[in-house]
């Protein structure tokens, strides 16, 4: 509950204009982790709250959207893993797998290696995300 992550935009510009921005909820300092070109959405927070993955265009890459990983102790947001997610990938409550989606639904190691599909369609468009369990 330190942290949140949020996309500020401007909606009266075309294109969008847009930021992704981390605010410290203790001492209201803001950072901005993307310059304007930002075209993506907000991230999802690793359970332990180290690090955040966020979806983003970026000019300076092929077209598409990509995965990026942004380290609070460093401050510093890297590209993470191919382009194969057009959604934001999400943690599982253990922090060991990620579960992100395209054309296919795909899972990972943490560290965004040993990737996998887990359900091929290349009709739909998913947006994954983990539950609880459900109760019996």
């Amino acid at each position: 509950g330190k942290w949140l992550a949020y996309r500020a935009h401007l909606h009266d510009v075309f294109p969008m204009v847009s930021w992704l921005v981390l605010r410290d909820l203790t001492t209201g300092q803001e950072q901005v982790l993307t310059d304007s070109t930002f075209r993506g959405s907000a991230g999802k927070w690793a359970p332990a709250g180290a690090t955040m993955l966020f979806l983003a265009s970026d000019p300076s890459f092929p077209p598409g959207f990509y995965q990026w990983r942004f380290t609070v102790a460093t401050r510093e947001h890297l590209p993470f893993g191919a382009s194969e997610g057009n959604r934001p990938a999400t943690w599982s409550p253990d922090g060991t797998t990620l579960l992100f989606g395209t054309g296919d639904l795909w899972l990972a190691d943490s560290n965004g290696q040993n990737r996998r599909v887990l359900l091929a369609d290349s009709v739909l468009n998913f947006e994954a995300f983990w539950t609880p369990a459900s109760p019996p």
